[in-house]
């Protein structure tokens, strides 16, 4: 055979090349039909990582040990779905997605916006018992979006870390509470220039005179504006006015709280007292060590349960016959301390 278009086409149709054509094996796809095929498994892995994304457990905090169990049940559900019978995703997988992926890409969308908006800062150490201290930072700005003012979690600053182990030598100062922090927006190439607010509690740390870290963003920052924490100011007021009313008020919330606490029999025998008086069968509130504006609503649940309490104790007071029953239904039927209620709700 000579290599010429003529030859070429003249042997393809001879009865030799095409019996053999018939003994081969089914035509091979075309080129189209296998592009559309990767197309389609293309397609089908977007969606899976799109479905591992988008999944919910750090929307509604739920554990992520979770995933182990159930991506199982969905296969399981949804037979007919290919999406969800080729998700593979487990605790650590989600663990990663929700740091490195979901995390990742809101803390770059959050740095564009610093870089080009004026902000405010809020700062707050955590108050729970671990091992493990830290500094909350959390910025506030005008979202051009929605036109409303947005907060938005900025960083968690680990206080004492093993590389600044130093720091647990020094303390949670007020200097390194401030370095931290501007650190934090350094590191990300966001401007110290475009803070214009600062809020926080009113400690000494954060607040003081002469060496905390609102005087060192004055320092830095003229012209930026301080403000403490509202509710902490009212904290301390409600404090102070709470000394010139008689202790015995907030005995009596703390003594009917801890009457009923533990008791599922007490809390049954109260219902038949509500039901009588005709009130909502609302749980005790217990009144807090160091939120005074709480005790609003314990005394408008202890003032609006009054009558069904004093029958309650009542009863108490003469078949128990113990002595904090005996207190309470004393403090209950003393129409002195229940004018107080009426006065402080």
């Amino acid at each position: 055979m000579v290599a010429e278009m003529t030859v070429l086409k003249n042997h393809d149709k001879s009865k030799k090349h095409q019996d053999k054509k018939k003994n081969l094996a089914p035509a091979q796809r075309s080129i189209a039909h296998l592009l559309q095929k990767l197309s389609e498994s293309e397609q089908l892995d977007t969606a899976v990582k799109n479905a591992e994304i988008t999944w919910f457990m750090a929307e509604h905090n739920i554990a992520l040990r979770t995933s182990d169990h159930l991506v199982n049940i969905l296969k399981d559900i949804f037979k007919d779905s290919k999406t969800a019978q080729h998700m593979s995703l487990g605790c650590t997988k989600t663990t990663a997605i929700t740091k490195h992926v979901i995390g990742g890409s809101y803390f770059e969308s959050l740095t564009e916006i610093l870089k080009r908006k004026k902000f405010s800062v809020l700062i707050d150490e955590s108050t729970d018992i671990g091992n493990v201290k830290t500094l909350c930072v959390i910025v506030r700005f005008l979202d051009e979006g929605t036109n409303r003012i947005q907060s938005r979690f900025w960083k968690l600053v680990q206080i004492y870390s093993d590389q600044h182990r130093q720091s647990a030598a020094e303390g949670a100062t007020a200097e390194w509470l401030y370095t931290e922090m501007m650190k934090s927006f350094t590191d990300a190439d966001v401007l110290t220039e475009n803070i214009v607010r600062f809020g926080s509690d009113g400690c000494n740390t954060m607040m003081g005179k002469h060496n905390s870290v609102s005087i060192r963003l004055r320092n830095d920052l003229p012209g930026i504006t301080v403000q403490r924490c509202v509710c902490h100011s009212l904290h301390l007021c409600a404090s102070e006015a709470r000394k010139l009313l008689p202790r015995r008020c907030e005995d009596l919330a703390r003594d009917i709280y801890g009457y009923f606490k533990n008791s599922a029999k007490r809390l049954a025998q109260l219902r038949e007292f509500q039901d009588f008086c005709h009130v909502e069968p609302h749980k005790l509130l217990k009144p807090s060590q160091t939120r005074r504006l709480s005790l609003s609503e314990v005394v408008k649940r202890v003032s609006t349960q009054w009558n069904a309490l004093r029958l309650f104790f009542t009863d108490q007071w003469l078949e128990a016959r113990l002595t904090t029953a005996e207190n309470i239904f004393r403090s209950l039927n003393d129409e002195c301390l229940h004018l107080y209620y009426y006065f402080q709700k």
